[in-house]
């Protein structure tokens, strides 16, 4: 992730740059208009760069590292028009530096910790010194995967105060925001140089205190150490964020003041579309509790939650919600961006079986799912289905038409399992995932056979297939024959330019 500096000032309002995608078939890059930023004369520019989900931690029991690769790099380049007509462009190269900056670490699941002593003072401002960074390493790009961003971006969406400042049983100061929001906390502090300021998140209290455990492997705890600055410090971190409605505040200089702490809201900047109301105060609060579960799940990809180690784009839950989502907002390129990488990663598969999550990434899983991808129906569905609910809701046959290669070879690929018999009842199956009947040690084991659900899925997702088909003339007369256009390649990699300053 980045976050780019111009004379000084942040280049645009997006934050946790560029965000996730399947990076090694499509990797997004943003265009900012700066000409308001520019001076006469020098003019300097930089980034700070983080690991993300690029080099990050990602998954659960325990995750993984490195996935995409174990370098952070910045591909930049500032385009410039002048007066007369002619252009000159300026970017990212051998010729750039580099240096380590204030955050120490920052991961997703892990939170970030921050150090303003190590701050360099002017960094992005013309007459900096950096005579004493390091030249950059020069890394091989491929840069037939880059398409200009087709979603809308994760934007700071609301801020909210505390509704109260206690402390717990335990002696420890505890801020209550009053709702369950994903995001992080701003502060404003003044205090000696050398103190650390940790901030622990939570949902929920147990027996007064902050309750971790359903975080599993995430510790979600924010670290900043003051510079001493006597006028205060504000700060807020850069490259995290958190599920949270408590917040666990260690090392503050006296009394916490409720007027010092923000829990800035994030997610991705989608137009709000459907509103409900009624007279019955609890099912109108069931519903702001849809509204916040999805604009926190709804930060970039369409995850299953927010706040412990796991964040990931699981396909069966985006398909149930799917039309809720988009009664509530407007969610077309947010979803089409997603179902394109869907589509990439499973183009990855001969036998055209999408991921159970995506962007996909390998996982040391706590539930005993087979390996090599296996076809699981209404997570795999998704594929069909969502395609199906943004044509319904938006009345876009484009995005079908896009699509129809992946939600077909899905249906092949069940068509295949399932057999002349057209039932699917083989290998394993999350089924009626979490039926309340289940056993709580084994919550997959639903009352409602496996078999069923999954041949109820083959059978829906074959007659959507069959609709989109006739909407897009895909079909044939008895004795006809015809062949279905092959799913779309991933972008061509010819063109590799070694750019990005790493």
């Amino acid at each position: 992730m980045y976050e780019l500096e111009l004379n000084g000032t942040v280049v645009g309002d997006h934050v946790l740059a560029p965000g996730w995608t399947s990076y090694r078939h499509r990797h997004r890059y943003q265009e900012f208009d700066v000409t308001h930023l520019v001076r006469e004369g020098a003019n300097a520019w930089g980034a700070h760069l983080a690991d993300g989900w690029y080099r990050g931690l990602l998954g659960f029991n325990g995750g993984t590292r490195d996935i995409y690769g174990d370098d952070t790099g910045l591909l930049a380049e500032l385009r410039i028009e002048y007066a007369d007509g002619t252009t000159d462009t300026v970017a990212t190269g051998e010729h750039w530096r580099w240096s380590p900056g204030p955050v120490l670490a920052a991961g997703l699941y892990e939170g970030e910790e921050y150090d303003a002593r190590r701050a360099q003072t002017g960094f992005g401002e013309a007459g900096f010194d950096d005579s004493a960074w390091e030249p950059v390493r020069v890394l091989e790009f491929d840069t037939g995967v880059l398409f200009p961003a087709d979603s809308p971006p994760v934007r700071r969406i609301e801020s909210l105060t505390p509704v109260a400042v206690t402390t717990s049983p335990a002696g420890r100061t505890l801020v209550d925001f009053g709702q369950n929001l994903v995001g992080r906390l701003r502060i404003r502090v003044r205090g000696e140089a050398g103190r650390t300021i940790t901030l622990r998140h939570a949902e929920v209290l147990e027996d007064g205190e902050l309750c971790t455990r359903p975080l599993r492997h995430a510790t979600a705890t924010d670290r900043y150490t003051l510079c001493g600055d006597p006028e205060g410090e504000v700060w807020e971190p850069r490259f995290t964020f958190h599920g949270f409605r408590h917040a666990e505040i260690d090392g503050w200089p006296g009394a916490v003041d409720p007027a010092d702490v923000t829990a800035v809201v994030l997610h991705s900047d989608l137009r709000r579309t459907g509103w409900f109301s009624c007279s019955d105060a609890s099912l109108e609060r069931l519903h702001e509790n849809v509204v916040w579960g999805m604009r926190g799940n709804f930060l970039d990809v369409p995850t299953d939650c927010p706040q412990r180690d796991e964040r990931l784009g699981w396909t069966g839950d985006v398909q149930v919600f799917a039309p809720t989502a988009a009664f509530l907002h407007d969610v077309r390129d947010f979803l089409r961006c997603w179902l394109r990488d869907l589509a990439a990663d499973q183009g990855d598969d001969a036998r055209g079986v999408p991921p159970v999550f995506s962007p996909a990434i390998p996982v040391i899983t706590p539930v005993p799912i087979p390996p090599g991808n296996p076809p699981m129906a209404g997570w795999c569905d998704a594929a069909v289905i969502v395609p199906w609910v943004l044509y319904e809701r938006y009345g876009d046959v484009e995005v079908l038409r896009e699509q129809y290669p992946s939600m077909r070879d899905w249906v092949d690929a069940v068509d295949r399992i399932a057999g002349p018999g057209r039932i699917w009842g083989e290998g394993f199956q999350f089924g009626d995932w979490l039926d309340p009947a289940a056993p709580a040690d084994d919550p997959g084991r639903a009352m409602t056979s496996s078999s069923l659900v999954a041949t109820a899925y083959f059978a829906h997702s074959a007659r959507l297939l069959a609709r989109t088909a006739r909407l897009l003339g895909r079909t044939t007369t008895p004795g006809a024959t015809s062949r279905w256009p092959t799913r779309s390649a991933t972008p061509s990699s010819a063109a590799s330019t070694p750019r990005a300053a790493g």
